[in-house]
């Protein structure tokens, strides 16, 4: 059975859940051998209201959030460079609801879940689909699509029943199985090879998804076993670019943080947090291999080796407010990263030269 913190937990690392720049050498951690990037702000001006879970941008430019207007009222906004959606999102069937959006693709489509009643909805041009009824699952609590409008996620026939992994394409829904059989699964995200990333249970009598379970990836072959880095007993693997590299966190025994890890050419590495700190967020790698995410609530960028707080690159006109960047939520292929501040602005960080004014 899922429960609400196990859930926050994958919030974080799917649409931060939370979380992106640049090429990753193959030995992380080495010194980079490129200068530091640089980057202007650009403040989104998107509905008045409150950020709310989530801060998403392809690469057309189109700007996914969704904004608090009118508590409890939450909208899904899609922002284009001539026009502007936004619609309300249906009111929960439970007292706390939590909505988050979990995927944009590139012809602007947002597909998010609502871990208030486990449901799930998919957004374009002003219109708003109940992603629940399409799919046939009452329980949806992850969901990812690719630029083929293929979706995958995941979901359980009854609250509390099994977890299983589903990709649903031209109307037909089908369970994506497990490590072993009969066990708990789910897919997280699936690149616009088909290619599809998760976690599985890997032995019985085992704790649930969130006690025993190692990244994987599913192809047309079958499922395959990432493992999870140092034998920890958890790992889930989040999102996947179109070189199939991969990206996700490992959780060790009782209270160990959480370490963010990246696979590429059959072996997971640790992405490095940032000094002092224990625990590295990875929210989004884009298919230049940049990742962003946060570190000790602070905004950073995984590039060439390197993990950078992103309040370090970009200019600072207030000296008391140098980490004013938290988290970075995406970055898209033109490297431009989504970001959120200490004030609950939405950001948009540009790559610049320091030259530039």
């Amino acid at each position: 059975m899922l429960h609400g913190s196990s859930l926050k937990q994958l919030s974080f690392s799917r649409s931060f859940l939370f979380i992106v720049a640049f090429a990753i050498s193959s030995s992380i951690g080495l010194a980079a051998t490129n200068p530091a990037p640089f980057f202007q702000i650009q403040r989104l001006e998107l509905l008045p209201g409150v950020f709310s879970g989530g801060l998403l941008m392809n690469n057309r430019g189109q700007v996914a959030a969704l904004i608090s207007t009118d508590e409890p009222s939450v909208e899904v906004v899609l922002q284009g460079k001539s026009r502007t959606f936004h619609t309300p999102l249906p009111p929960s069937s439970v007292p706390f609801s939590w909505p988050i959006l979990m995927d944009l693709n590139q012809h602007g489509t947002v597909v998010g879940v609502n871990w208030g009643d486990f449901s799930s909805f998919l957004y374009r041009s002003g219109r708003l689909i109940n992603l629940s009824n399409i799919l046939h699952f009452p329980v949806v609590f992850a969901v990812g699509i690719n630029g083929h409008h293929q979706i995958v996620g995941g979901a359980q026939r009854t609250y509390g029943g099994r977890s299983f992994a589903f990709s649903h394409w031209h109307g037909r829904s089908k369970e994506l199985g497990s490590l072993i059989p009969g066990g708990d699964s789910f897919a997280t995200d699936i690149n616009n090879r088909g290619v599809i990333v998760g976690a599985s249970l890997y032995e019985t009598n085992a704790n649930g998804l969130y006690g025993s379970s190692h990244a994987v990836i599913f192809t047309k072959t079958g499922i395959h076993d990432l493992g999870a880095l140092d034998n920890d007993p958890v790992a889930v693997a989040t999102r996947i670019n179109i070189r199939d590299h991969v990206i996700g966190y490992s959780r060790g025994p009782q209270s160990q943080a959480d370490r963010a890890f990246l696979y590429q050419d059959g072996a997971m590495r640790v992405l490095p947090p940032l000094p002092g700190n224990a625990a590295f967020q990875a929210g989004w790698i884009n298919n230049r291999d940049q990742i962003v995410g946060a570190s000790g609530g602070r905004a950073v960028l995984h590039m060439d080796g390197v993990t950078y707080d992103l309040n370090d690159l970009i200019p600072h006109p207030d000296p008391d407010n140098e980490a004013a960047l938290t988290g970075a939520y995406s970055i898209n292929d033109h490297g431009v990263i989504t970001v959120g501040d200490a004030d609950g602005a939405t950001l948009l960080l540009i790559p610049a030269s320091k030259s530039e004014p």
